[in-house]
């Protein structure tokens, strides 16, 4: 994996991940609503005993059909739908799983200070002074952070 790949990895981690989400909630739903429709009973059928005398005779069947086949023509747009959102989750997992992987060749303040630059994207002047401060109760120049990333970077690029 090339520096830029992985920097754009860590970029797009958290719209990578709302989308996931954001995905994940939508095949709920769809779920949800094809159980509800297969549910759904629109086609209450009684018996009548009137005479038809135009010969029309299947006028009720027909409508039972136009129902039960926009019901499958629903489901069907929706199982497509889900498809699509399983397949688009499969390689937003894949680069999530490539992040978590690369940060765990990390030691902790690597990792925070690449998770703070990179992907929550603060400037290593304010990771400095204001994350440190945090963690370590001390302050470091932009330059020292600046080095640490760097080390960091060249860490997970070996994996």
């Amino acid at each position: 994996m090339t520096r830029e790949k992985l920097i754009e990895l860590f970029d797009n981690n958290n719209e990578t991940l709302s989308k996931y989400e954001k995905n994940k909630k939508r095949i709920k739903d769809i779920n949800k609503d094809i159980e509800k429709i297969q549910k759904k009973s629109d086609t209450k059928v009684t018996t009548s005993y009137k005479e038809v005398s135009n010969g029309k005779t299947n006028t009720i069947s027909k409508n039972i059909e136009n129902v039960i086949e926009r019901k499958e023509e629903i489901i069907e747009k929706l199982k497509e739908e889900k498809a699509n959102l399983e397949a688009e989750n499969e390689k937003l997992k894949s680069n999530v799983e490539d992040v978590e992987i690369a940060l765990k060749a990390l030691k902790f303040k690597e990792k925070t200070i690449i998770i703070e630059h990179y992907i929550e994207g603060n400037s290593y002047e304010d990771i400095g002074n204001r994350v440190f401060w945090k963690i370590f109760g001390q302050t470091r120049g932009w330059e020292t952070i600046k080095k640490i990333a760097d080390r960091a970077m060249e860490k997970m690029l070996k994996i």
